[in-house]
């Protein structure tokens, strides 16, 4: 693995070998850029879809009545020693993490082995200039987290705000919705979503509606912090660099620490349990169209490039394997649409088991039958670009009792500590966990600042000695 450094700051300067960006030595990225979703924009493209984005208007707020292991309060000033942390990873976590320390004074490196940062959130810009993205991703409005992240970074204008809707493609074009819009949030609009959907039948809306009702949500109505407890009981390299800082914070997916951790770790059970988490393969399929495949009321106006045609929110379907897309042509189209093409189709395929052995060519033409499926009147349109992404091992395999082996941020070794998604946080392996973990794996050390400073005074201590010791070995040697 090649050790590319860059630099945590107010602006983040990747530095990289000139063959990784083309005869390019460096990139530079704001940390707006850097969590850029879709802006919107007073300067948009021409017939692209008006957009706007007020988180305040359009995003509850969790962070009042959120039970802390959702939502941990501000911390307090930090008046320890200042620390160096080396952080292993420029995914959210890593991120998320080196923004948390900056805020609290200290002195932040960052660790990346790719030629861009984000992680498997993301995305880079091919030589025909089409976004190639490691996945789609959706902010759910209960990510506060990650919100609160985007307004420190000033990004929160990025966001394009949906309606709180679930629509389903089914086979031949039907659709089905679950509409959460309700006066109240959870768990009442889950229920009127689902006694009020089309989708289900009327056995399957009542048993869902009740599955809903007796869950740990009701509970988090007037006990948020019981009801989390609830929950969490359901599961009773090719170049080397010496890096030294006063603490080092491994920010990777679960593959990527299991690369990293030294096989002799493996003898505290902490460690141990990590190799227990898989990874499940997922595939990222790009289609790009001469014309608005998800317009399903006018045929004609959908052959038409002068304006944008169709759905515009994550779309959903039972019929296909891939469960949920989006058109992010209509739903991103800052970055996405193009006045001379249309729709660009985002479909993920996870788990992605039977399609990682497969080549491309045989992906694209399976997705792409299976998009003519749901939207028979896309028959006709020229499919003009493609694009398939393979992370072999993307979020750990969630399974009944899997909870227990999420290792915490903080490790039995002293100066090492974990950030990311699959650690141990009270949300799912997503883009919200990713943010949380680094905020409780930087509350961790600055909990442990003068420990680790005093640690950082051992060590050269140590190192001191051994090398005045080394020395005298050598005049002795030389004597001789």
């Amino acid at each position: 693995m090649q050790l590319v450094y860059l630099m945590a700051s107010a602006s983040i300067h990747l530095q990289l070998p000139n063959q990784m960006l083309g005869g390019t030595s460096s990139l530079s990225h704001s940390w707006k850029e850097l969590l850029h979703t879709s802006k919107s924009s007073n300067n948009r493209k021409a017939n692209a879809p008006a957009v706007s984005c007020n988180l305040k208007s359009k995003v509850s707020d969790m962070s009042r009545k959120a039970p802390k292991g959702l939502f941990p309060p501000e911390p307090e000033k930090y008046e320890g020693p200042k620390l160096k942390v080396a952080i292993i990873g420029s995914g959210l976590a890593g991120l998320s993490t080196a923004v948390e320390l900056l805020d609290q004074g200290h002195e932040v490196d960052i660790y990346e082995s790719r030629a861009f940062i984000g992680g498997k959130v993301g995305s880079f810009v091919d030589k025909r200039g089409n976004h190639i993205e490691m996945g789609l991703h959706v902010f759910f409005g209960c990510y506060n987290n990650l919100f609160r992240l985007m307004k420190k970074v000033g990004a929160d204008e990025n966001l394009l705000v949906k309606q709180h809707t679930h629509t389903f493609i089914n086979k031949g074009g039907q659709i089905g919705e679950l509409d959460f819009r309700f006066l109240t949030g959870a768990p009442l609009h889950g229920i009127k979503a689902f006694l009020t959907t089309n989708q289900l039948l009327n056995f399957d809306k009542v048993a869902n509606a009740v599955a809903l009702a007796t869950s740990p949500v009701v509970r988090a109505l007037i006990d948020p912090d019981g009801a989390m407890r609830d929950i969490r009981n359901l599961d009773n390299a090719t170049q080397k660099q010496i890096v030294k800082a006063d603490a080092y914070v491994a920010a990777c997916d679960v593959p990527g620490i299991k690369r990293l951790v030294p096989s002799e770790w493996k003898k505290w059970e902490f460690f141990d349990n990590i190799y227990k988490l898989v990874g499940v393969p997922v595939v990222t399929v790009q289609l790009r169209f001469n014309g608005w495949v998800t317009e399903l009321r006018d045929l004609e106006h959908s052959r038409q490039l002068n304006q944008a045609a169709g759905l515009d929110n994550l779309l959903y379907t039972p019929d296909a394997d891939f469960s949920c897309f989006a058109d992010l042509a209509i739903t991103s189209p800052e970055d996405y649409y193009r006045s001379d093409q249309g729709s660009l189709l985002q479909v993920v395929l996870t788990p992605g088991d039977p399609y990682m052995p497969l080549p491309n060519e045989e992906i694209v033409d399976k997705v792409h039958k299976q998009v003519l499926s749901l939207f028979p009147s896309a028959q006709g349109l020229e499919m003009t670009w493609s694009s398939v992404v393979k992370i072999g091992q993307s979020l750990y395999r969630e399974a009944p009792g899997m909870d227990l082996f999420r290792p915490d941020q903080k490790t039995p070794v002293q100066n090492f500590f974990l950030a990311g998604s699959y650690t141990k946080q009270d949300y799912i392996d997503s883009m919200e966990g990713a943010t949380l973990s680094g905020r409780q794996a930087s509350a961790y050390i600055c909990e442990s600042g003068t420990m680790l400073a005093e640690l950082t005074r051992m060590l050269e201590f140590d190192d001191a000695l051994m090398q005045v010791k080394s020395a005298e070995s050598a005049d002795e040697l030389t004597v001789v």
